[in-house]
């Protein structure tokens, strides 16, 4: 019941189509008028009276007819043509799943495979919810917002878009769906191809945009990946990953004032934007207010994990439930904290069929009981030395991070040239990714590593500094950090005046909670 005047301003956008959907029995009635938002004149309206056997048809006219109202002229030069018809509960099914996937948190998730399925049941033969299958499947991954492993996970949303492509080999939602699962793959020059095809498609689908961006920062193009962020917002501004990805995109750049323009107070997203304005600030006790009144407020699930990570990575509360994260974020931590235990479990099993994300855990866990010997072969089939694309910096499962380990243990075992070399090429990748918009909150603890392998200690502790100095180096990091890679630079003194400055900023953020004192050294 907003006023048009400011939905027009929301949506930056000059026409607004507006209307009503009444469904008796069989039949449907459908009202629809565009309005200028200028002047608030009726510039069409029509009403429609249609059987409900082919709501696709009915669809198609009402497009066509809005096309012609605004005397656009559509690149092919012809009206949208009708898609096959379906059942019409199906179709109800699948709209309602499509948009429980939206809603991207592990309940609705689930709920959406059991629309998408029920809607397969009713009509086997219709395409879109096999894609979404997909989709759904693929975002319920245990690195993702769900607890399927990943290999299960790729082999069931594969096993639905062969399905989908078979029956429309065409459909920009399975096109989507399989640039979204190449991305996961690391096969990002196949996932870009694949959202070329979707967006011929789907071209509002702001989504796309957004994948677009996850794979341009895995090739390292921070810039172009900025303006797919931006491309995403503007064509489909109220989905809420693109608005949520725009909006750390604009605390990156502190356009604090932009953000709070965007978002009406009291919506979910505005919880959010206060959220990532204040880790931008450093106000840790502010976020975990924040979350919590937005508890009150809307009792959302995303809104609590919000809340239960900054307990964890800044206010040093590591001891929450067994569940409270997704199921790789937990392993990655149990891997530091009981490395023993990760590693017999991994080192069970076939090295050819482990992971990404297993290799990573196993590497923590190795690293952490001094056994580079016994890491060494299980990386060397990943050929780190003769690699010159090292994936996203911002994925602690990519190439990047695995290499750095791999320079780490080569060190270790007395390889101390080829370590240095590696290390000098990682390092140079991640400064030209610097030079091409990587955010500072993607740092961590990442170049402070390889100068530490290149036996720059004093430069390490600048850049570690430096990330501290940006809030954006989580107390966490820095007690892993220090068990895993500092070696010789825990005497540094002045590496041992950061951990201290750290401990405090956090200690005052805890008493601002009413939380007791703790110390780097008790968090794992």
């Amino acid at each position: 019941n907003q006023d048009i005047t400011n939905i027009g301003e929301q949506l930056k956008v000059e026409t607004v189509l507006e209307g009503s959907v009444r469904k008796a029995g069989p039949r449907v009635r459908i009202v629809a008028q565009l309005i200028s938002v200028d002047d608030g004149y009726h510039m069409w309206s029509q009403t429609y009276d249609r059987d409900l056997t082919d709501i696709f048809a009915v669809q198609d006219e009402i497009s066509a007819a809005i096309v012609d109202a605004l005397k656009l002229h559509l690149s092919a030069g012809e009206a949208p043509s009708a898609q096959q018809p379906v059942n019409i509960d199906a179709y109800n099914l699948y709209l309602q799943g499509r948009h429980n996937v939206r809603q991207r948190d592990p309940n609705s998730l689930e709920f959406a495979l059991k629309q998408f399925q029920q809607a397969i049941d009713m009509d086997p033969d219709y395409s879109q919810p096999w894609a979404g299958m997909s989709l759904a499947t693929q975002l319920l991954r245990e690195d993702s917002y769900g607890t399927i492993p990943g290999p299960e996970s790729d082999r069931l949303a594969q096993g639905y878009l062969d399905k989908a492509f078979a029956l429309n080999p065409e459909l920009g939602e399975a096109h989507a769906a399989q640039a979204l699962l190449y991305n996961v793959q690391g096969r990002c020059e196949e996932s870009l191809q694949s959202l070329d095809k979707a967006l011929v498609q789907l071209p509002a689908e702001g989504i796309l945009y957004t994948w677009q961006s996850f794979c341009l920062n895995s090739l390292g193009k921070y810039d172009a990946a900025r303006e797919a962020v931006n491309r995403g917002f503007e064509v489909d501004p109220l989905h809420r990953s693109v608005r949520v990805n725009w909006i750390q995109q604009q605390v990156d750049d502190r356009k604090f004032d932009r953000i709070r323009k965007s978002v009406a107070e009291g919506t979910r997203e505005y919880y959010i934007a206060e959220f990532f304005i204040a880790g931008a600030e450093g106000r840790r006790a502010d976020q975990h207010r924040l979350m919590e009144e937005a508890d009150k407020v809307q009792g959302r699930e995303l809104n609590a994990f919000y809340r239960d990570l900054v307990r964890f990575l800044w206010l040093g509360e590591t001891d929450l439930p067994v569940g409270t994260f997704p199921t790789h974020f937990e392993d990655v931590f149990a891997a530091a904290r009981a490395p023993d235990v990760a590693a017999s479990a991994l080192l069970e099993l076939d090295s050819q069929a482990l992971s990404r994300e297993q290799l990573h855990i196993l590497a923590i866990a190795l690293v952490a009981l001094d056994r580079c010997g016994d890491l060494l072969p299980k990386l060397a089939g990943m050929n780190f030395e003769q690699l010159d694309q090292f994936g996203d910096l911002d994925d602690g499962d990519s190439d990047f991070g695995l290499g750095s380990y791999y320079a780490h243990c080569l060190r270790e075992t007395g390889e101390t040239a080829r370590a240095e070399q590696l290390a000098q090429k990682l390092l140079a990748y991640f400064d030209r990714a610097v030079a091409n918009g990587l955010p500072i909150r993607s740092w961590d603890d990442l170049r402070a590593h390889l100068l530490v392998i290149l036996n720059r200690g004093d430069e390490a502790v600048a850049s570690l500094r430096e990330v501290y100095e940006h809030n954006a180096l989580t107390p966490v990091r820095v007690a892993a950090f220090s068990r895993l890679f500092a070696g010789s630079l825990k005497e540094n003194t002045d590496f041992r005046q950061l951990c201290q400055e750290m401990e405090a900023t956090m200690n005052v953020e805890r008493a601002k909670l009413g939380m007791p004192a703790t110390t780097l050294a008790e968090l794992l």
